[in-house]
C-alpha cells in the first residue's frame, strides 16, 4: 500500500477547546453532512491523514466527538440526530433556483444562517442535476391495483433490490430536474408478496429486513448464482500462473550429478539408504523446492538456537496436554549405563478421558529418588496420582514409593535361575547377561585339518540339505544366541546320525580314524525336552518385551498366570507331542524337576506382585472368572470394590430423576433383573459399587483384544470402574515404551543438545503411540 494522502489543516478558535486545527475531506458524497462538521488533527499537526483522526468537530455544538475513520457512523449519526433541520435546509439550498418544487409538506426556503468558519475552505458546490431522471413505471398489482413503481440507482445490495421496488407518491409531483428519489417514497412494493410496506428512506432497514426474513431461500439462491458467475468470470480473466521453482525439472546431467553426490554422502558418512524414503526428509526437500531463492545451511549455533526453540515449544505443549488429559499416571525408568555417567530415561504413561494410551518421554536424570523428585516437580505431577514406577533398577529400598521390577528383567532372571542354578534371591544380581551370551565363535586354523578330511566334510555338507538356522520362535534379543545354539544342535541330529552311521558301516572310506562319538539317546532326548520347556518361556518373554501399545501390566500378568498354570500341568511335555520321554524315565524326572522349579518361581512372583488384582479390569480376563471358585470371585470383587472407593468416578452429565428411576421394582428385586432392565429402571449414578460390579461381570465377554476401545465405548455404564481402569491400565509391564529389540544408543549427558534432540524425536513420531503426532 502507498503512503496515505495528507490534508493541510486550518486553525480555528473554539470557545470550549481553544485553538484546534481542522480539515475536510475531498470528493465527499454527503456535503450537507460535512457543511457543519470537520475532522480534528491530533496534536494540532499542520498536515494530517484521514486514518489518523480520532475526533471530529461540530461547528453548531462547538464541541468534539469520537470518530471512526473506517465507517464515519458516529459523525453521520450525530448530525442526523442533533441537526436534522439544518441538514434539510442545506439540501433545499443546494437545488438550483430555476427549479420549482411543488409539495404540500415542505416548508418555504429560508436564508441559510450557516456561515463558513474557515475562510480558506471552499463552500460546498451545489449538486448537479442528474442526466437521466428516474421515471415511474405503471405496474398492476392483484392486491392494490395500479401502482407507479421505480428503482433507485447506485444501490449497494442488488440482491435485495431484485425483488422490491419503491412506490411513487400520488400526492406529490415529480421534480422534473431530479426525477423520483428514495426520499420521495413512503412505501416499497415486494414482488414476491404482492404487497406494500412502510419505507424509511434514510436507512432502508424495513426493506432489507423484510427480504432477509421472508424470502431467505430466494435470496440465498440468487447469491449462489451470482457468486458462481463471478468466479467463472474471474477464472476466465485470470492469467495462467507462472512456473514455480518446484515445477521446473532439472537437466538429466545435473540430476545424475546430484544423485551421485547424495549416494557418496550416504556411503562415506554411513547413513542408511532408507533416508530417501523418510517422510520428514522429503517434506524438507519439498519446502526447499517450493521456496524461491537459494537456501544456505545455517551455522551450528543457529541450529542449536532453533533446537532450543522447538524444545521449549514442545515442553509447553506437553504441559498443556498433561493439564487437560492426565489424571492418573505411571512412570517407567530405563537405565543407561553405556555412557560415562549413568542416567535414567523417564517415560510417562497415562490414559486420556477418551481412553487412548499416551507415552511421553520426559527427560534424562541421574539416579533414583533425586531423579524422581526432580521429574515430579519439573512436570507439575502429584505423587498422590502416581500409580506405579516400573524400572529395571530395584526401588524397593525407597519407602513410600509404589514400584516394581521390569517384568522382562524378572523373567530374564527366572530363566538364568532355571538354566544355571543361581542361588542368589536378589533379582538385581541376575540382570546382567550371562557369560555364555558374550562368547564368540572360536576361529580354527584350517591348516591344521588334513586336506582329505576337509574335502570329505565339504562333500558331505554339499550332498545333504542344510538346516535352517533361523529361530523358530519369537525370541528376545538377549536370548537369541543361546536359543540358536540349542536349536542348531537339535536340527543337526539327523545329519549327525547319518554321519556316524556311514562311519560305522563304511570305515574304509575315511583315511583317518574318527575319534569322536555321537550323543547318546538320553542326551538327545534331554536336549529336545529342554527346548520344549524353553520355547514357551521365550515366547512369553517376547510378548512382555513387545511394543507399549500391547504390553499393559494387567494383560501381561494374566498371560504369565496362564503360562504358570500351563507349566504346573503334570502332562506339560506330553500335551506338546513330546512322547520320547516314556522310554527315558530318568530324563523325564530331570525335566519335571526343571518344570517344577520354573512353576515355583513364576507362582512366587505372581503371588507377591502388588498389581495382580488389576487383571479383571481387562474385560476378556474378567470373563474368565466364570471358571473360578466362589471364594476367588468374592476376593476379586471385594478388592475391586475397595479400590473403587478410593478412586473418584468419572463425571457424567446430570440426569433428571423421575419416579421410575428412584429404585428397582419389587418384582425385579425378588425375581432378579437383567442388565438392560436394571439400566432402564435405575439411573447409573444411583447404582452402588456392588451393582456396578455385578453388571460389569455380566457384560464382559471373552475374545476382546482392544481393551481401551472397549472401555471407550462402555465407560459411561461403569463410572467407578472406568476411573479405576484409567488409573491402573496405564502401567506398562516393562521399563520401555519402545521395542527391547532396538539397539540401545549411548545416552547423552545432561544439558547436551543431543538430549533435547532425543526428547523431540521420541515425542514427535507420527506413527508411534505418543500424544504429539
Amino acid at each position: 500500500m502507498g503512503n496515505p494522502t495528507k490534508f493541510t489543516t486550518v486553525p480555528i478558535e473554539s470557545v470550549k477547546h481553544g485553538i484546534l486545527r481542522i480539515f475536510k475531506l475531498k470528493n465527499i458524497s454527503r456535503p450537507e453532512i460535512w457543511a457543519n462538521a470537520s475532522l480534528v488533527a491530533p496534536g494540532n499537526a499542520p498536515e494530517c491523514a484521514s486514518r489518523d483522526v480520532t475526533h471530529f468537530y461540530c461547528h453548531l455544538c462547538d464541541d468534539i466527538f469520537k470518530h471512526d475513520p473506517t465507517r464515519l457512523q458516529n459523525l453521520h449519526r450525530h448530525m442526523k440526530a442533533k441537526h436534522l433541520s439544518n441538514i434539510q435546509q442545506i439540501q433545499q439550498d443546494m437545488v438550483p433556483s430555476n427549479v420549482v418544487i411543488v409539495t404540500a409538506k415542505r416548508k418555504e426556503p429560508t436564508p441559510n444562517f450557516v456561515q463558513s468558519l474557515v475562510e480558506d475552505l471552499p463552500l460546498p458546490e451545489p449538486k448537479r442535476s442528474r442526466p437521466h431522471m428516474l421515471s415511474a413505471t405503471t405496474f398492476r398489482s392483484t392486491k392494490h391495483g395500479a401502482l407507479s413503481l421505480f428503482k433507485v440507482k447506485h444501490i449497494n445490495r442488488p440482491e435485495i433490490w431484485m425483488y422490491v421496488s419503491l412506490v411513487a407518491p400520488t400526492n406529490v409531483e415529480m421534480n422534473p430536474a431530479t426525477g423520483w428519489t428514495s426520499r420521495d417514497a413512503s412505501h416499497f412494493y415486494c414482488h414476491l408478496c404482492d404487497d406494500c410496506f412502510p419505507h424509511d428512506y434514510a436507512r432502508s432497514q424495513n426493506l432489507h429486513r423484510h427480504v432477509k426474513n421472508k424470502h431467505k431461500a430466494e435470496l440465498d439462491a440468487y447469491m449462489k448464482k451470482l457468486l458462481k458467475s463471478t468466479e467463472a468470470r474471474v477464472a476466465e480473466n485470470k492469467p495462467p500462473p507462472a512456473p514455480s521453482a518446484a515445477s521446473l525439472s532439472m537437466a538429466s546431467d545435473d540430476t545424475r550429478r546430484c544423485e551421485l553426490a547424495l549416494a557418496e554422502w550416504l556411503a562415506t558418512c554411513r547413513r542408511p539408504l532408507e533416508l530417501v524414503a523418510d517422510e520428514p526428509f522429503q517434506r524438507f526437500l519439498t519446502l526447499l523446492q517450493s521456496t524461491q531463492g537459494h537456501f544456505s545451511l545455517p551455522s551450528r549455533a543457529t541450529l542449536e538456537a532453533h533446537m532450543d526453540e522447538l524444545y521449549a515449544a514442545k515442553r509447553k505443549a506437553m504441559h498443556a496436554l498433561l493439564d487437560d488429559e492426565c489424571r492418573y499416571f505411571s512412570l517407567s525408568a530405563k537405565t543407561h549405563v553405556s555412557s560415562p555417567e549413568p542416567h535414567l530415561v523417564w517415560t510417562l504413561h497415562y490414559i486420556t478421558p477418551s481412553f487412548e494410551w499416551r507415552h511421553l518421554l520426559l527427560s534424562h536424570h541421574d539416579w533414583l529418588l533425586q531423579a524422581l523428585n526432580r521429574v515430579l516437580v519439573e512436570w507439575n505431577l502429584s505423587s498422590s496420582n502416581l500409580t506405579m514406577i516400573v524400572s529395571d533398577v530395584d526401588w524397593r529400598l525407597l519407602p513410600h514409593v509404589p514400584s516394581m521390577m521390569c517384568m522382562g528383567q524378572t523373567l530374564h532372571a527366572v530363566l538364568c535361575r532355571l538354566l544355571y542354578g543361581k542361588d542368589d534371591d536378589d533379582a538385581t544380581a541376575l540382570l546382567d547377561d550371562p557369560p555364555f551370551l558374550h562368547l564368540s565363535t572360536e576361529s580354527h586354523d584350517e591348516s591344521s585339518i588334513p586336506a582329505l578330511a576337509k574335502r570329505t566334510l565339504d562333500h558331505f555338507v554339499s550332498t545333504h540339505r542344510r538346516f535352517d538356522a533361523r529361530a523358530t520362535v519369537n525370541c528376545p534379543r538377549q536370548w537369541q544366541k543361546l536359543y540358536n545354539l540349542l536349536s542348531e544342535w537339535q536340527s543337526m541330529k539327523p545329519g549327525v546320525d547319518l554321519f556316524f552311521s556311514v562311519v560305522e558301516t563304511q570305515p574304509a572310506s575315511f583315511p583317518f580314524p574318527c575319534t569322536v562319538s555321537n550323543l547318546s539317546r538320553r542326551e538327545w532326548c534331554l536336549l529336545e525336552g529342554l527346548l520344549v520347556l524353553l520355547e514357551p518361556c521365550l515366547e512369553v518373554m517376547h510378548a512382555v518385551f513387545s511394543q507399549a501399545s500391547t504390553n499393559s501390566l494387567a494383560v501381561m500378568l494374566s498371560i504369565l498366570q496362564l503360562f504358570a498354570k500351563d507349566v504346573a500341568t503334570p502332562r506339560f511335555f506330553h500335551l506338546r507331542g513330546f512322547t520320547s520321554l516314556d522310554e527315558e524315565p530318568a530324563v523325564l524326572y530331570e525335566l519335571n524337576a526343571a518344570r517344577h522349579m520354573l512353576q515355583t518361581l513364576l507362582f512366587g512372583f505372581l503371588d507377591d506382585h502388588p498389581a495382580m488384582w488389576t487383571c479383571p479390569l481387562h474385560p476378556s480376563i474378567a470373563a474368565t472368572l466364570a471358571h473360578c471358585t466362589d471364594e476367588e470371585k468374592a476376593q476379586v470383587k471385594h478388592r475391586l470394590a475397595t479400590e473403587c472407593a478410593d478412586v473418584a468416578s468419572e463425571k457424567q452429565p446430570p440426569k433428571k430423576k423421575t419416579a421410575t428411576t428412584r429404585s428397582l421394582k419389587y418384582l425385579q428385586q425378588v425375581m432378579g433383573a437383567t442388565r438392560d432392565e436394571i439400566l432402564d429402571s435405575m439411573g447409573i449414578d444411583t447404582l452402588s459399587v456392588e451393582d456396578e460390579l455385578q453388571m460389569y461381570f455380566a457384560t464382559v465377554v471373552p475374545g476382546i483384544e482392544d481393551t481401551l476401545g472397549w472401555w471407550k465405548t462402555h465407560h459411561s455404564m461403569f463410572p467407578r470402574l472406568a476411573g479405576l481402569a484409567r488409573k491402573w491400565l496405564c502401567t506398562t509391564a516393562t521399563a520401555f515404551h519402545k521395542s527391547q529389540d532396538e539397539t540401545i544408543d549411548e545416552a547423552p549427558r545432561l544439558g547436551d543438545v543431543a538430549a533435547r534432540m532425543a526428547f523431540l524425536a521420541d515425542n514427535s513420531a507420527p506413527d508411534a503411540d505418543v500424544a504429539f503426532v
